[in-house]
């Protein structure tokens, strides 16, 4: 279902907390909940011209953000677009680019034309070649992933501090 999760797993490396270990958690949750808006910020600031022009809006209205959570020691939250969207393909598309040649022809008319630099172009088929990769979550979250240690530490620190 998704592109992008933010995990932070901390069994075990911290099991001295006793009463301490609810207000991690807490912590943890709100922390979680502000990198993921941060991150999905990015991501729809990669789908406004950083790295995809935007041209419907589609693809961008169909990311989605789910709340952070703990699912045993692990405090997740997650950006993506689900698997059932029609926009999942196209998102894969322009995120790991296309595995092949692929072959266009006409739907609705007996040619295909288009705006070439010499002019209007017309043919029959084109055998396209594969969409190279423009990452748009991977590269947000390689962007918040410094963000995010930084931001866990500090957390952690400060409820440890109390």
């Amino acid at each position: 279902m998704s592109f992008v999760n933010l995990n932070v797993e901390y069994e075990g490396a911290l099991e001295n907390l006793g009463a301490k270990r609810d207000l991690l958690n807490d912590a943890l949750l709100v922390a979680v909940d502000d990198l993921t808006a941060q991150l999905y910020a990015r991501v729809q600031e990669n789908l406004s011209g950083v790295v995809l022009e935007r041209r419907t809006g589609e693809l961008a209205n169909a990311v989605e953000i789910e709340a952070a959570a703990f699912v045993g020691a692990v405090c997740q939250s997650q950006v993506f677009i689900d698997e059932e969207s029609p926009e999942w393909v196209i998102g894969m598309t322009h995120e790991y680019g296309g595995t092949g040649y692929y072959l266009i022809e006409p739907v609705n008319a007996s040619v295909l034309a288009w705006q070439g630099p010499a002019g209007t172009v017309f043919a029959r088929r084109v055998n396209h070649p594969p969409a190279r990769e423009r990452s748009f979550m991977n590269s947000a979250l390689e962007w918040i992933e410094p963000l995010a240690v930084d931001e866990i530490k500090n957390v952690i620190a400060e409820v440890i501090a109390l």
